[in-house]
């Protein structure tokens, strides 16, 4: 039978992913008498990935497309980026597929 505080011993040693990435842009963006300085993006569901697959259009627009879902701003947002800040989202939603260095749960004592 388990220890009744062995669960709670190995939450506290786990390690999860990061949920939320700040992108600070290094070329701001003015839309609608506002500028944006910095993007969130969060991870993406299982839901979104299916859903990006489905999108029309070639590997740019559904990155566009995702880039969107994930940083919840709108496409016209996104089209007046400077193309190194797109590369920067690129390498953020690429890190999310990444290998953690360390297991997710220790089970060390």
């Amino acid at each position: 039978m388990c220890q009744p505080f062995l669960w709670i011993k190995i939450m506290t040693k786990a390690k999860y992913p990061v949920l939320k990435k700040d992108i600070k842009l290094a070329y701001p963006v003015a839309l609608a008498n506002k500028t944006v300085e910095t993007l969130s993006m969060r991870r993406p569901t299982v839901r979104e990935l299916l859903l990006m697959e489905k999108h029309q259009g070639d590997d740019l627009e559904k990155d566009l497309y995702m880039m969107g879902l994930l940083c919840e701003v709108d496409d016209a947002l996104l089209h007046q980026l400077d193309a190194m800040d797109f590369i920067k989202l690129q390498e953020c939603y690429k890190g999310f597929f990444m290998p953690e260095k360390e297991s997710e749960i220790s089970s060390e004592d």
